[in-house]
């Protein structure tokens, strides 16, 4: 079951040709920016920061010509400097493949071919920050969707998602943030699960610093997991949504369905619930 997917955000990339970058999955990229930042004097727009007006994204080089690698995709303040890195970029411009921070780690861990800019991003944008409670509010909202015995109302769901978007893009919201890093998972799910993953699981963290963690990131991560064949992993997604929420049906739901004996017990207590009917 895949929960939601939504049309991506497609950034514009060069027309020059890109050699081969030297940074590899598992690098340091922000020990290498830290390195290098005198070096790279050139820069690209690539577009606003959706939700925080003032920070964009760019591309990096150490030469105008863009002819010396690696370039590096960074988070900046527009007129000012440079927050941080997220990824940098490898191969011909027609067939770009970009090397990414999934989670803000500071380590680059994810290839791929889609020109997707991470989630996460907007958490490290400095600022004030609220204490997530309209955030959680309104994904409670969205999470009873899933627990209810007759699953996910269409005309519902999208009013919740809505409203998502229009607190993730409103300057007075405290928490857009957190709303922006959801919506990106949303929108990101069908393209590029790996990247999901490390949003929710960024989202997450800033969660709990905020308040305290919710099991709607868990739920999204966990798909995403699955939609990835990491079974092992979706599973303690599920598991974590039973400690936030030990009455989750859906979480239940998601853990029987690989023990017959506990789905059949499931079952005949919920016969009607959505996510398990034949």
């Amino acid at each position: 079951m895949r929960l939601l997917g939504r049309t991506v955000w497609m950034l514009a990339f060069f027309t020059a040709l890109w050699p081969l970058g030297a940074l590899q999955p598992g690098d340091d990229l922000r020990a290498f920016f830290r390195s290098q930042t005198k070096n790279y004097a050139s820069a690209r727009v690539l577009g606003p920061l959706e939700g925080h007006p003032g920070y964009q994204t760019a591309v990096l080089a150490t030469d105008p010509g863009f002819s010396h690698p690696p370039f590096l995709l960074v988070l900046r303040k527009i007129g000012g400097p440079v927050v941080l890195p997220f990824g940098t970029v490898e191969g011909a411009s027609d067939q770009a493949t970009l090397l990414l921070d999934s989670d803000g780690d500071g380590r680059v861990d994810l290839r791929t071919r889609q020109n997707l800019v991470p989630g996460w991003l907007g958490l490290k944008v400095p600022g004030l920050r609220g204490n997530g409670a309209e955030f959680r509010n309104l994904a409670d909202r969205i999470y009873r969707q899933y627990n209810q015995t007759s699953g996910p109302i269409p005309a519902q769901l999208t009013l919740l998602v809505q409203s998502l978007e229009s607190r993730a893009v409103d300057p007075g919201n405290p928490d857009r943030d957190l709303d922006a890093a959801l919506k990106s998972a949303l929108d990101q799910a069908m393209a590029e699960p790996a990247l999901v993953v490390g949003t929710l699981a960024a989202l997450s963290e800033a969660l709990k610093s905020r308040g305290g963690d919710h099991p709607l990131p868990a739920l999204y991560r966990g798909e995403a997991l699955e939609a990835l064949g990491r079974a092992s992993e979706a599973k303690a997604q599920f598991e974590r949504i039973l400690v936030l929420d030990p009455r989750s049906l859906i979480a239940t739901s998601k853990l029987a369905r690989n023990d017959p004996g506990t789905l059949t017990a499931f079952r005949k207590i919920h016969p009607d619930f959505w996510a398990t009917r034949d």
